[in-house]
């Protein structure tokens, strides 16, 4: 399929009726397809990537050092992302997990760099943190000083603790797995009738996700704060509506 879509050119998206015409005639999402290609009949990175796999590099700390070293000038001077992503021989979406477009490295990249200093998360942490207080969280100089205290990463840190002293859901669904219900169709259909003033009037995802007894990271696989189901949401009530692109059309 990207084979058919790079041979197009931009005079036979523009015959299809632009990317909406072909995403319509070969039955894929657009969203799906302007991941892949342009209107003027270029593929992205992303689907250049996708077309030639092999050969691509691994991301290693070291370049990840380099990236953060480039600064917004630096990325701009190479001609962005993708082509940073292409100089360095890296696929672009991999890229873009580590690095943004403002030259800073996204917290994944920062987690990276930093992770054979800091400690993990246990249960053990948690029931000290929920222990805690606000009180006592601003007097360790709130939670980037108490991350620093206990030696983890202040995102992930802030993954489990809020700053008025309580545990996030998260928290919350770590300490307490067991007796959580499985995520049925039914409360996809459920939560897609919320829609953003549902589900802010239920106290936010943490709160529909409380209602319900299922966890939050679960429910936010499928729900969005807006009211919208995710991708992940709408295929799974719509399973058969879409074509999926696969490894065997792009050989066709």
């Amino acid at each position: 399929m990207l084979q058919t879509w790079k041979a197009l050119g931009q005079a036979g998206i523009e015959a299809a009726g632009g990317l909406n015409g072909v995403a319509r005639r070969d039955n894929v999402p657009v969203a799906a397809l302007r991941t892949y290609l342009r209107a003027d009949g270029h593929l992205t990175q992303f689907g250049e990537d996708r077309l030639n796999p092999g050969g691509k590099m691994e991301i290693t700390n070291a370049m990840l050092h380099t990236w953060k070293a480039l600064g917004q000038a630096g990325i701009e001077a190479a001609g962005g992302l993708e082509s940073v992503a292409k100089r360095d021989n890296v696929r672009a979406a991999a890229l873009k997990n580590y690095l943004r477009a403002d030259g800073r490295l996204t917290q994944r990249g920062e987690d990276r760099l930093a992770s054979g200093e800091k400690a993990k998360v246990t249960d053990a942490m948690l029931q000290t943190w929920n222990a805690l207080g606000q009180a006592e969280i601003e007097a360790a100089g709130g939670l980037d000083g108490v991350a620093k205290r206990d030696n983890v990463l202040a995102a992930t840190l802030r993954t489990y603790l809020r700053a008025d002293g309580s545990l996030s859901q998260y928290g919350e669904d770590r300490l307490n797995p067991g007796g959580k219900a499985t995520i049925t169709d039914a409360m996809l259909r459920t939560w897609k009738a919320l829609g953003q003033v549902g589900i802010k009037a239920a106290g936010g995802l943490d709160g529909v996700a409380r209602r319900d007894n299922v966890p939050v990271a679960a429910l936010k696989n499928y729900l969005r704060a807006d009211g919208r189901l995710t991708q992940r949401g709408e295929n799974r009530l719509n399973p058969g509506g879409k074509v999926k692109i696969t490894g065997a059309m792009l050989r066709t």
